[in-house]
């Protein structure tokens, strides 16, 4: 099973068929309440904490969460720059080039995707491109 969380089977008196995902103990007592889901509860607990020390010796020897918080710092700093290009005026095409690039860069889910504004922000680039080329 990955990551911290536990699929457990909830009892009939749940009223839930599937099994709960639970990655806290607060979610297992959420779906295990009552006196009568006391032992039910308690080892769904064990099994939480038993798959948190998997994880965690799991992600000390493969780094996930280092990595993880990695790509989210250098995405920060990422949108930082960006937001700071955006912000400064274009002097030159060669500017509104790169402010449109970071724009068509950073707000696109992908390359070739149809939806507006990005055919149109494509076709702009694609004309201030051949402008530039041009002068």
């Amino acid at each position: 099973m990955p990551y911290k969380c536990l699929d457990y089977p909830t009892p009939a008196e749940v009223g839930k068929l599937d099994p709960a995902y639970m990655q806290s103990e607060a979610e297992i007592e959420y779906w295990l309440k009552g006196d009568d889901l006391a032992e039910a509860r308690n080892r769904a607990k064990e099994a939480l904490s038993a798959q948190v020390r998997r994880w965690n010796a799991a992600d000390n020897v493969i780094g996930y969460t280092r990595a993880q918080e990695a790509e989210s710092a250098a995405s920060d700093r990422e949108f930082a720059l960006a937001a700071e290009l955006w912000e400064m005026p274009a002097q030159s095409i060669e500017g509104t080039i790169a402010k449109l690039h970071g724009v068509l860069t950073l707000g696109i889910a992908s390359r070739d995707c149809d939806e507006f504004p990005w055919r149109s922000l494509r076709s702009l680039m694609k004309d201030l491109l051949e402008m530039q080329q041009a002068v």
